[in-house]
């Protein structure tokens, strides 16, 4: 936290905190960072991907779809939109198994 009060513009900081409270099993935390970061960056296609992806692995399904979603109509001119449409079909393949 300290890193992110020095330099609260450097993504990686967040990146590096939100994966150590995954790592610790502290996902309210990892979500809040996410949505911090998110804030900061709304066109980070990514980030919304990745922040789907958290809500896929703690079973919140329709906090997964609708941040999906955000992701692939966030299309910032790169392949991030068609990953998280990819990993959209995969949490929907993984939730009906």
């Amino acid at each position: 936290k300290k890193a992110i009060s020095l330099n609260p513009e450097n993504i990686s900081t967040y990146i590096s905190l939100i994966r150590l409270y995954i790592l610790t099993r502290n996902y309210e935390q990892a979500e809040k960072t996410y949505k911090v970061i998110i804030s900061k960056n709304p066109k980070n296609t990514l980030l919304i991907s990745n922040l789907a992806n958290l809500y896929t692995m703690l079973g919140k399904t329709q906090k997964a779809e609708e941040t999906n979603k955000k992701a692939i109509n966030n299309n910032d001119g790169n392949d991030i939109a068609a990953i998280a449409k990819c990993h959209q079909l995969t949490s929907y393949v993984l939730l009906t198994i």
